[in-house]
């Protein structure tokens, strides 16, 4: 997995966006966002989601998540009832 801030830093390159401009449209001192990319220090989750937003990035894909849907085997229940939520009664 890449490190975050080579992430942001490509994603940030990518839109053409200097780190003026992104200090501009999020409120992130150019020094702060510097030290991201350079895996210095880390974003807080409200700084992160900023950037990501801005990137049009997902947190899974930027910290290496990967997602998958349960099988269907995991709820065989909601297929024999009339209402997902239902559980059967015992």
């Amino acid at each position: 997995m890449e490190h975050i801030g080579e992430i942001l830093r490509s994603s940030r390159e990518d839109h053409f966006l200097t780190q003026k401009k992104v200090m501009e449209l999020t409120g992130i001192n150019r020094k702060t966002l510097s030290g991201y990319e350079n895996n210095v220090a880390e974003p807080d989750l409200d700084t992160f989601a900023r950037l990501l937003r801005l990137y049009q990035l997902s947190a899974d894909e930027v910290l290496g998540i990967k997602t998958s849907t349960p099988p269907l085997a995991f709820f065989p229940f909601a297929l024999r009832t009339k209402n997902a939520y239902s559980f059967p009664k015992i």
